[in-house]
């Protein structure tokens, strides 16, 4: 036999619960979130907010062309952009026929998340699962792929299958 509570007595346990955690400060909750995922407060928060020459939030583009060094470029975030938004602004659909995209995110004790980003080269666009809102000094490499159509068909003969949908 189940006992089945109305909705109201559950809501009122709920806040009960929430008024207590919050008011005895909320260590056992987090002690035992720090044992599920790692400590909740580690290290001391570093505000990274690199600026574009006119003071505004900015985010790095890096250009990989083949055989020729990277070019960076500062693009300011005066609104909210996207990854497909990025490529457009930085003229990389323009430069590069075929290219891979990466997104790399500081974390806080000074290294980067890297997030896997799929474009599509024959619509000549991001992902939408994958375009991402971009965030002051987050970090966007752009590689020139330098495969061509016979390398695919190569690839497909040995059982190579391109994942990205391209």
């Amino acid at each position: 036999m189940t006992i089945c509570r109305p909705p109201s007595i559950l809501l009122v346990q709920l806040l009960f619960g929430i008024t207590l955690a919050a008011s005895a400060g909320c260590t056992a909750f987090e002690q035992n979130l720090a044992g599920l995922f790692g400590p909740l407060n580690e290290g001391p928060l570093v505000a990274v907010q690199p600026t574009s020459p006119s003071g505004v939030p900015a985010f790095t583009v890096e250009l990989r062309e083949a055989n020729e060094s990277p070019a960076q470029l500062s693009v300011a975030l005066d609104r909210v952009l996207h990854i497909q938004d990025a490529l457009v602004k930085s003229g990389a659909i323009d430069n590069f026929r075929r290219m891979n995209v990466e997104l790399y995110r500081p974390l806080q004790n000074g290294t980067y998340h890297r997030f896997e980003v799929r474009y599509n080269r024959s619509s000549q666009r991001v992902d939408p699962a994958f375009d991402y809102a971009l965030q002051p000094a987050d970090r966007l490499v752009v590689t020139e792929d330098t495969a061509t159509v016979v390398d695919d068909m190569f690839g497909v003969l040995t059982g190579r299958l391109r994942t990205d949908g391209s």
